[in-house]
């Protein structure tokens, strides 16, 4: 009977939290915290071994600057790392063509260099001063 005695008790002040929080909503707009944000940022990433696999810190990849001596990474390298990559995480892989277009809508744009298809602003070649690329979706 509890669930019967609080609807005859306390609807009246359950209608108006609801019409106050209506009210705040068309005034305001809604509230999301920094926690909602973040945990839609982590649901959109997992589901995309292509991002996933650029922002782990573990892959290798930094980025390269204008002058930079170190080699730019072959489009054919990257897309065998990031194979390879989810292979071991148990991801499944995006096909070539998509991995590519992924890459690219991201700024992340081959170019000839020396005959070969390479991402001059990648290199998986190291010096203390390179950074780790970060990519977002």
């Amino acid at each position: 009977m509890l669930t019967q005695r609080i609807v005859e008790n306390e609807l009246s002040g359950i209608l108006a939290w609801a019409f106050d929080g209506v009210k705040d909503y068309l005034s305001n707009g809604l509230y999301l915290s920094s926690t909602h944000y973040a945990a839609m940022a982590e649901w959109k990433t997992e589901g995309n071994s292509a991002l996933n696999w650029l922002n782990d810190e573990e892959n290798r990849l930094y980025k390269r600057v204008e002058r930079d001596r170190s080699a730019p990474l072959s489009r054919t390298k990257a897309y065998r790392m990031y194979s390879s990559w989810c292979y071991s995480c148990n991801k499944t892989p995006f096909s070539k063509k998509d991995f590519y277009m992924f890459l690219e809508e991201k700024g992340l744009i081959a170019t000839k260099y020396n005959g070969y298809d390479r991402y001059c602003t990648l290199t998986i070649e190291t010096n203390h001063s390179q950074q780790r690329p970060e990519v977002k979706l």
